[in-house]
């Protein structure tokens, strides 16, 4: 397998992030992470097919919103809360606090 591609944080694109977080699901996951911290895949239950979400992980990562590691069969995933605070002052408070809506 492959290993996960993480930006730099420089190659962090407000753009990007923006994207990531336009789609429903993956603002709910970004919400989970920022209150648990650390989750695999399977420990989102976002009633989704798991193709579904390791497409969302895909995005997310590669936005630079989350990071991924491998350990044994799992895949921990953990918000790079630090990274996104220090490029965009605020942006991951605002949107911790907005609801998640399937529109």
């Amino acid at each position: 397998m492959r290993p996960f591609y993480h930006p730099q944080s420089a190659d962090i694109s407000l753009v990007g992030v923006l994207y990531a977080l336009g789609d429903p699901v993956r603002l709910q996951i970004v919400q989970r992470l920022a209150q648990i911290g650390e989750l695999t895949c399977s420990d989102l239950d976002c009633s989704v097919a798991k193709s579904t979400m390791s497409h969302h992980f895909k995005i997310l990562r590669e936005s630079g919103l989350v990071l991924t590691r491998k350990e044994g069969t799992q895949h921990i995933n953990t918000l790079r809360s630090a990274d996104l605070d220090r490029l965009y002052p605020g942006l991951l408070a605002v949107v911790l606090r907005s609801p998640v809506t399937t529109e």
